[in-house]
């Protein structure tokens, strides 16, 4: 292992990678990924819950990168991405439960770190391809198509976003991903 890892922080290896950068283009996956490795595993989850919150821990285990795997999505692992003990996934989606100062409930959210009512893109990196609603600017897609990205446009509605708030009152007021119908009930 201490060869490999010599050779990969080599001056060599640093230029051979740098080669294959460019500001103003994307490339294939193939030449970040020569070998197409590629193994589908989807750890899922620990199928433990806090039981004063409701969260289900390690819910997003694919969001860590396996070392030799892909995850489900077939991306690529990282080893800043790698599973440690007490560490968090890079990850899209983060459940966010808000305290008063008194330590009482505010409200709870999750969802995609984005606008629920502006229209989303989303690239895994793996496939080269960036899926994008229909309501996207067509300028910002044209500027994507011009670095080489392979845009594929989708219905709005694949991610989803939901919210709780607790009133003063005890009762509660949902908000839910504007682009499903009815997505408030989810919420609740």
């Amino acid at each position: 292992m201490s060869d490999y890892t010599a050779a990969m922080i080599s001056p060599e290896t640093g230029a051979e990678v740098r080669s294959k950068i460019s500001d103003f283009r994307t490339q294939n996956v193939s030449a970040y990924n020569p070998e197409g490795f590629e193994s589908l595993e989807t750890p899922g989850t620990s199928h433990l819950m806090v039981p004063e919150t409701g969260v289900i821990m390690n819910n997003e285990m694919n969001d860590f990168s396996i070392p030799g795997s892909s995850n489900a999505f077939g991306y690529v692992p990282s080893p800043a991405n790698y599973i440690r003990p007490g560490k968090r996934p890079l990850s899209s989606i983060s459940p966010v439960i808000v305290e008063k100062p008194d330590g009482k409930l505010y409200f709870v959210i999750g969802a995609a770190p984005v606008a629920l009512a502006e229209p989303r893109l989303h690239d895994q990196l793996s496939p080269n391809i960036i899926n994008v609603e229909y309501s996207y600017d067509n300028s910002t897609i044209s500027y994507l198509q011009s670095l080489g990205h392979n845009v594929t446009w989708v219905a709005p509605g694949s991610s989803s976003a939901q919210g709780v708030r607790l009133l003063e009152n005890g009762t509660f007021e949902a908000a839910g991903e504007p682009r499903q119908k009815n997505s408030g009930g989810y919420a609740v």
